[in-house]
Formats: C-alpha cells, structure tokens, sequence
C-alpha cells in the first residue's frame, strides 16, 4: 500500500523544482507568447536581438529507485522511487523526497560517477554525499548514465 501510494505522489510531483533561471527568464527581452527551444537562452547581439544560443542537451527526467543503507551497521538497502530531474543548463540533479520536498544538487560538487549495468546501478558522488539510484530498465540506464557523463566531463 505505501508503494502505491508514494509512487502516485511521485507521478502527481512532475513540476519541476525552484529555478534559478525564473528570475532570469522574466527579466529577458523574450516576448511572453514566444515559445524558445529546450535548453536556449536569449541573448543580446547588437546586430540582431532575436537570437538564442543553445548551451546544453535537455533535461533527463524520470523515476528512479533510491537506495541506502537502513542503519550505519546495516548491510540491507531500503529502496524509494523518486522522481529524478538532472538539468544540465541549470547544473542541478533534483529528486522529490515527500517529507523533504525537491531536494537539489549543484552538478559543480559531482566529483565522480559509478555505473553498474549488470545491477542497472548508478551511484553518484558529490562533495560530502553520494547518491545510489537504480533504474527500472536498461535503456533507463544508458539513458541517465549517458547524461550524467556529459554533465561531469561536458564536451564544449
């Protein structure tokens, strides 16, 4: 029952977390009825202001199983789904945590990444935590494995 009822919170929570853009959005010269791509910024050009530049690949979004350990002397995981958004413009990964609300990542602390694909594991290690999620199909996992790469070593 509790399965059912956290994995419909996760599905209910698909708005994405605080953006750090939003105020940058609303102060841009971008007119509100013009839609931009994914993932592109105006920018100013003095010979032409109708231009964005695309600096990053799309968002990656899903459901996802975290895990950790039950206790410190523990060597049983305890599992819960989160929805999982790892925003490579804004360079956060954010997880929705029903009593914590969004919890967000600055993808600048990543330090290295583990990927498991046998397990369909990936763990994430962060300045002062790391992260273990597990993906619920392989393309899931190539999905996110190849996104989280490209935010750690980005090809510019």
């Amino acid at each position: 029952m509790g399965v059912i009822g956290n994995l419909a919170t996760i599905l209910s929570v698909r708005r994405c977390p605080q953006s750090r853009l939003k105020a940058k959005a609303a102060s841009d010269e971008a007119a509100p009825d013009e839609a931009l791509p994914l993932s592109c910024f105006p920018f100013e050009n003095p010979s032409t202001s109708a231009n964005t530049i695309c600096r990053a690949s799309p968002p990656t979004q899903g459901v996802l199983t975290k895990e950790k350990c039950r206790s410190a002397t523990s060597i049983f995981l305890s599992q819960e789904q989160r929805w999982v958004l790892l925003d490579p413009v804004e360079r956060t990964l954010s997880y929705w945590a029903p009593k914590k609300g969004w919890v967000v990542l600055d993808l600048d602390k990543l330090r290295n990444a583990e990927y498991d694909i046998t397990n369909m594991r990936l763990v994430l290690y962060f300045l002062g935590c790391s992260l273990r999620f597990k993906t619920h199909s392989e393309d899931d996992f190539v999905r996110w494995r190849d996104a989280i790469a490209e935010c750690l070593h980005p090809t510019d």
